[in-house]
């Protein structure tokens, strides 16, 4: 008598992709959420210069705190997307 081979197990899927998404949106938030909390601290000059047919203006100041705030509000917009995208990929019950 000859046995009959077993059914192959499915392949387990790699997290390899989800790994290298989560050390991309790391990036990411890091580089929008730092000059924000840079610009909290201790917020950053600016100087402006234009001109035009009138003439030549500049002008200088410091960028507001408010302006941080948004960076730093800005900086979990890539994480709400990876969130989103490992829910839609999970795998469903049946």
């Amino acid at each position: 008598m000859t046995e009959t081979p077993a059914a192959p197990t499915p392949a387990k899927k790699s997290s390899a992709p989800m790994i290298i998404a989560i050390i991309v949106v790391a990036i990411l938030s890091l580089c929008c959420c730092i000059p924000g909390i840079i610009n909290i601290v201790s917020p950053l000059p600016y100087t402006t210069s234009t001109s035009g047919i009138i003439g030549q203006s500049s002008g200088t100041g410091t960028i507001p705190a408010t302006y941080g705030l948004i960076c730093i509000c800005a900086a979990i917009i890539p994480w709400l997307v990876l969130g989103i995208v490992a829910l839609l990929r999970r795998p469903k019950k049946q």
